[in-house]
């Protein structure tokens, strides 16, 4: 297969171009080349908020645990809880070899929170690209790198058990803020400091 890409006039929007593959037998067929979801879709930042090349490179750094010469950290300054879907349920009939039961799944990953070091300050941060405006496709490095940048730009509001907002007043998903005050919880016990972008007893004035 060579590296040259040729382009076609109708070809589908999900397509860069075409590469030639020579087969066995001497003929050439053309495969179709798909674009990068970053290509289809923009990069996996949080939506809303003005990031830069270098808050990118920033938060890699720290989503990685690792310092600003790219060495990993002595200490874990990052933490991080997954978040997935509510747990599916799948039933089976009864069999010859066994009775009708069924399986209950983990639930799909869709997300992430994570509590990191910023400076001097612990920064609160979240990420649930399907269904909070990210636009790509779940990846746990980039639930990571989108929940830092989130935690680097804005803050975290909460009002009642559940019902949190951001900087800009939007309302972040329950399956999100439900697990805020178990994660901050243990964060504030790691880091023995209070969040500089997390107020857990908001009341409007």
């Amino acid at each position: 297969m060579t590296d040259i890409i040729t382009t076609k006039k109708d070809q589908p929007e999900h397509i860069v171009g075409y590469k030639e593959l020579k087969l066995e037998d001497g003929r050439s067929i053309e495969i179709p080349v798909a674009k990068t979801p970053e290509e289809l879709h923009g990069p996996a930042y949080p939506t809303g908020l003005e990031v830069s090349t270098v808050d990118v490179d920033v938060a890699m750094l720290i989503a990685a645990n690792r310092d600003a010469n790219g060495d990993t950290k002595e200490r874990t300054e990052v933490l991080i809880s997954y978040l997935r879907s509510d747990p599916t349920v799948v039933t089976h009939p009864a069999t010859d070899e066994l009775p009708a039961h069924s399986v209950v799944g983990a639930g799909v990953p869709n997300g992430c929170m994570v509590a990191f070091r910023h400076g001097e300050e612990v920064r609160l941060g979240w990420s649930m690209p399907n269904s909070a405006g990210e636009p790509l496709p779940y990846s746990k490095e980039k639930a990571r790198i989108c929940a830092v940048l989130r935690g680097m730009k804005d803050s975290v509001t909460m009002s009642g058990k559940k019902f949190a907002t951001n900087g800009q007043g939007n309302v972040i998903p329950v399956g999100v803020s439900k697990g805020f005050k178990k994660f901050t919880n243990r964060a504030q016990r790691y880091f023995k400091q209070d969040f500089d972008n997390y107020y857990p007893n908001y009341t409007k004035g």
